[in-house]
């Protein structure tokens, strides 16, 4: 009986089982992900750990301090 010519063997007791995985995503999408994408100036982002941690300690009052913050050194960084 003949397999069908997509289909791999069976592995052999004690080999591990061959592994196979499809990215669809194309090499120069990932790449420029990585690097950020335009030009390398990045953009700080909020943090939601930070904003969680912020909340609980200081009653919202840090989260506004903390986004002005961040918004501030995105802007400043973009000019």
């Amino acid at each position: 009986m003949t397999s069908a010519p997509n289909q791999q063997p069976p592995p052999c007791a004690g080999q591990a089982p061959t592994v196979i995985i499809n990215n669809h995503v194309s090499a120069s999408a990932a790449a420029s992900a990585t690097v950020g994408g335009h030009g390398g100036r990045r953009r700080r982002r909020q943090s939601a750990m930070v904003h969680f941690w912020l909340l609980l300690f200081t009653a919202g009052l840090g989260n506004v301090v903390y986004a002005l913050h961040v918004s501030r050194w995105n802007r400043v960084r973009e000019r």
